[in-house]
């Protein structure tokens, strides 16, 4: 998807518009969870995966057990003719046999980081497992790919509509992150005379390619004024909106969204040694 070099600004005034090979990974496996090798499970029910390591994971069998994966919407692809049911995030699956059950946990659309788990089915009981990633960096990367296939799905200026209409429904986009700010300075510049933004005690969404600052602007006068979008042009800044009003009397405040283009994920550097040596 190419996305144009000048700011496309983006005034929303009616909700009336269109709505809108598992990688090659070599995994190694971890030692057993604390408990696993007697027969008992494990003391922890969270377990902190890494992709690419192969966790042993004592589970219940003939019973139900639930497993709850840190993606949004999780495909998984296993070693046994049991199949998991899958309900939003989490994983559901019954074991009818002692054999080891090996999954691989994706993203759907997006392969480039699996979860990898072998299950052991005992005579222990039903359990609840929660798998988390390694650090919220890591996290945060992993929802910024999951966005990559919605926000890829349609057109670029389509994309723009659909992502500001479902914020104005109070929604979150498929794969995006939403966090809370509360900061000193303000991550976005919007000035207009006579209305004051605050985005302080705002939002932050982050997809792909795309990330929203979502805020408040006030009108502090005795007037009406009507919100501009190009008050918060800026460079990055693709499209801005402000509901549910651009019309502001005496005192009226509305949310102003502005979207920008997210910085490209830095893949890991590894440093080469250099043959001449340290020359300090």
């Amino acid at each position: 998807m190419n996305y144009p070099q000048y700011p496309l600004f983006i005034l929303l005034l009616s909700l009336s518009s269109q709505a809108y090979d598992i990688p090659v990974v070599a995994a190694k496996a971890a030692p057993p969870e604390k408990g696993a090798a007697n027969g008992q499970p494990p003391l922890a029910d969270t377990l902190v995966m890494q992709p690419g390591v192969n966790q042993i994971v004592p589970v219940s069998i003939y019973h139900l057990n639930r497993i709850i994966t840190p993606f949004n919407d999780p495909t998984v692809t296993n070693s046994s003719a049991v199949t998991p049911e899958i309900r939003q995030n989490v994983l559901y699956i019954s074991p009818q046999h002692e054999a080891p059950i090996t999954l691989f946990i994706t993203e759907r659309g997006e392969e480039s980081t699996a979860l990898s788990l072998t299950l052991l089915p005992q005579r222990i009981p039903p359990r609840e497992i929660t798998l988390t990633l390694p650090s919220v960096k890591h996290q945060s990367a992993l929802r910024r790919q999951a966005a990559k296939p919605w926000e890829q799905s349609q057109p670029y200026v389509i994309t723009l509509r659909n992502l500001l209409r479902q914020l104005v429904l109070g929604e979150v986009p498929p794969g995006y992150n939403l966090v809370e700010q509360r900061m000193d300075k303000s991550p976005v510049l919007c000035q207009q005379p006579g209305l004051a933004f605050d985005f302080s005690q705002g939002q932050q969404l982050l997809g792909h390619h795309l990330q929203v600052q979502v805020g408040v602007v006030i009108n502090r006068t005795a007037k009406s004024i009507e919100f501009r979008e190009s008050s918060c042009a800026g460079y990055g800044v693709t499209a801005v909106a402000a509901w549910p009003k651009t019309a502001l009397l005496a005192g009226d405040r509305s949310e102003v969204y502005v979207v920008q283009r997210q910085q490209p994920l830095q893949a890991p550097v590894t440093k080469r040694p250099s043959l001449l040596g340290d020359k300090s």
